[in-house]
């Protein structure tokens, strides 16, 4: 942690050399996922709904993707949340 950013935070392609500072390259690339992401779910659920597979099979499999990839996405939040916060606390720095 000699640059003053923890081990954990340097290793992510957005940290750089000064604590807050982070890479547009990386935000931009981040945006563009999240909005992906944000656009293909309802599609997602759309065709799960439109489908008429039997036992709704069809319906069940999409809906199921898109609970995990929900549960995975928060995760992934939850992780960089306790980063973030650890970076900015006296303790972390």
């Amino acid at each position: 942690m000699a640059s003053g950013i923890p081990a954990a935070v340097s290793r992510t392609p957005a940290a750089s050399s000064r604590t807050g500072e982070v890479q547009p390259a990386a935000v931009a690339s981040s945006a563009k996922r999240r909005d992906a992401f944000g656009l293909d779910t309802p599609r997602a659920s759309t065709r799960a709904l439109a489908s008429n597979s039997p036992g709704d099979a069809t319906y069940t499999r999409i809906e199921n993707a898109l609970q995990g990839l929900g549960a995975a996405r928060d995760a992934v939040a939850g992780q960089l949340r306790a980063l973030l916060l650890g970076a900015a606390s006296p303790a972390g720095r």
